[in-house]
């Protein structure tokens, strides 16, 4: 069925009944046990972030098996204060993050991806598939019907429309979208995070990660389920081949059009473009999977769904929209706007991404408009916010023994 009557209330469906402080911990205690984390995992709580949680990491370069994972977790945060909410947070923080950075401590390349052709961590594509697979992980926690990328595809949006409005134009802008006024407001913190002054137009593609990379992954598999569809027709009794095939020919097209793996995901901080140089590389010994892969088709069937409710059908299940054109002045403007955004690069719509955002931001029903009351100075908010949640990312791929932290930020924050 489908939730009527506005975000809100699609939300407060989502996250499902509020649970106590205590129901939370004692569900993250025995969510850690089920996964193997118990000893792997600390959790801590603290009301100095500005997201829902927090990973750090700290430890040695040279030995990836003794660094340490803490998740700090906002103490305020209603995510884990909600049932359905808590195991969303626990499948894209624990069950994603965490995970797949334990298993990369057993990997060849640990200490040195450069040498194995791996992406720098903290790279867009890197970055990509570390959060649009914890985003995917987390719409297996919301109820079946409702498992919609919408979170992801709003702050995309959000990014785009942030190139040419300034914060509070921005912010009006979302209400049609977004009704909560605190939801808006740190939407519109992320997206303009970093830029010298949010009262002009210009925002940070940071952000836009997090769907882009969920697309990148749902449509790849889509694009497998309709392979196999077309070999299963093409491989029905017709006549005998007429020619031979040479040696080696044939193995080299099932490989080719193998399925891709998903368990692969968890080999480490494996970015999408390298599952296939890890399939003979990565060391399975040691390694976790999360629970909810137990049963992995079924694990698989449900992505496919996840897939198709968000509009993702597959290699022509989709129609792009064409990109809005702008000027080079106005690009090049609008570029030199942007600090602190790093590799992520400037926020931009592409075509083959602006249908699925369309499709899951309007999947629920459309918001009942509210008056918004005057904001405090956001330059002065945005400011004091960046301050206290800049992400020191680092690569583990230097020399030396010195201690290394790594910082890594869930998406449930708005």
């Amino acid at each position: 069925g489908t939730v009527g009557g506005g975000d809100e209330i699609f939300w407060k469906y989502v996250m499902g009944p509020a649970i106590t402080k205590e129901e939370t911990e004692a569900y993250l205690s025995n969510y850690l046990a089920e996964n193997q984390l118990t000893e792997k995992v600390k959790i801590k709580w603290t009301s100095n972030l500005s997201v829902g949680g927090r990973f750090q990491e700290k430890g040695s370069r040279s030995d990836p098996t003794k660094r340490n994972l803490t998740l700090w977790v906002h103490e305020r945060f209603p995510g884990v204060l909600h049932q359905h909410g808590l195991t969303m947070f626990a499948h894209h923080e624990i069950c994603t993050h965490a995970v797949r950075a334990i298993n990369e401590r057993v990997q060849p390349w640990a200490t040195d991806r450069r040498r194995f052709n791996m992406d720098v961590l903290g790279s867009r594509e890197s970055r990509a598939t570390e959060e649009g697979l914890a985003c995917i992980h987390t719409c297996l926690g919301a109820p079946p019907a409702h498992r919609y990328l919408w979170n992801p595809a709003a702050l995309y949006y959000a990014a785009v429309k942030g190139r040419d409005l300034t914060f509070r134009e921005l912010y009006d802008h979302l209400e049609k979208f977004v009704t909560s006024k605190t939801r808006r407001y740190w939407m519109c913190v992320r997206v303009k995070r970093g830029v010298a002054d949010s009262n002009q137009p210009g925002s940070t593609g940071q952000p836009q990660v997090y769907f882009e990379g969920a697309v990148a992954i749902l449509r790849r598999l889509m694009e497998d389920q309709q392979r196999r569809g077309q070999q299963t027709q093409q491989q029905q009794p017709t006549q005998q081949p007429s020619k031979v095939p040479r040696a080696g020919s044939a193995s080299k097209r099932a490989q080719a059009s193998a399925p891709l793996d998903f368990r692969l995901f968890y080999s480490g901080k494996v970015a999408l473009g390298k599952l296939e140089r890890v399939q003979n590389l990565a060391r399975t010994s040691g390694t976790i999977l999360p629970q909810f892969m137990n049963d992995y088709d079924g694990y698989m069937s449900e992505l496919v769904d996840i897939a198709i409710l968000n509009g993702i059908d597959g290699i022509n299940g989709i129609a792009p929209i064409r990109p809005r054109a702008s000027s080079a002045s106005g690009a090049s403007e609008r570029s030199q706007r942007q600090e602190g955004d790093g590799k992520l690069g400037v926020p931009h719509m592409q075509g083959e991404a602006e249908a699925p955002v369309l499709r899951s931001m309007t999947a629920p029903a459309a918001p009942n408009p509210s008056s918004a009351s005057m904001l405090p100075p956001a330059r002065a908010r945005s400011a004091t916010t960046s301050a206290t949640t800049t992400n020191t990312t680092s690569s583990t791929g230097g020399g030396g023994d010195e201690d290394d932290e790594e910082e890594r930020g869930g998406d449930m924050d708005v």
